[in-house]
């Protein structure tokens, strides 16, 4: 893919990799993704996503592109999503993960995280690495059910802060390790049940 596609209408990544090369997708309507992956390959890419990003399968699907979120919905009702680019912005977005489902940060991503994000979480949300971080405004998860699970990677909350209003888990094995840094408010549940 290169240029800029616009989808107003739904949009579906059935199987395989799109390879993007100097693209930028925007999303404003439906983008349905089932498997495989949106990889960042060449020039300057980005995923702006101001419409609904929905996961549909049990199989597995990676976005390695550089992601611009603003008044949107994240859906993940089967299978896993891993957002793995380095470089990610997400404000004001609804998410939600199904019973069964997994939502992964992964190692290598830093996430940056303004205004407020929440959600219905059944299955799983989880940090596994990378760095999820407060923008300079600061920001607010409140995500309920089984909530936001920190395995390992650094939280950071910056000065103006990171609130946690909802279900924030601190979980893993005892070698998992994680780093905190800046201000953590905390006006809902934390829970630190593992690692270090």
């Amino acid at each position: 893919l290169s240029g800029v596609l616009v989808n107003t209408g739904t949009l579906v990544q059935e199987a395989g990799d799109t390879n993007f090369n100097g693209a930028s997708l925007q999303n404003r309507a439906t983008a349905e993704v089932r498997a495989g992956r949106w990889q960042d390959s060449t020039g300057t890419n980005s995923l702006v996503n101001t419409g609904t990003l929905t996961k549909t399968t049990n199989d597995g699907f990676t976005i390695s592109v550089p992601m611009q979120q603003q008044n949107a919905i994240v859906d993940v009702q089967a299978g896993t999503l891993t957002l793995a680019d380095s470089s990610n912005t997400h404000q004001n977005v609804s998410w939600s993960v199904a019973e069964g489902a997994t939502l992964y940060l992964p190692p290598g991503a830093t996430h940056t995280f303004v205004g407020t994000h929440g959600g219905a979480i059944a299955g799983t949300l989880i940090q596994t690495g990378g760095v999820v971080q407060a923008g300079s405004e600061g920001a607010t998860f409140n995500f309920t059910g089984t909530g936001y699970q920190w395995r390992s990677g650094r939280l950071n909350g910056g000065s103006a802060g990171l609130t946690n209003a909802g279900l924030l888990r601190m979980v893993g094995a005892d070698t998992d390790i994680r780093s905190l840094s800046g201000v953590l408010v905390n006006t809902g549940t934390l829970v630190q049940e593992a690692g270090g």
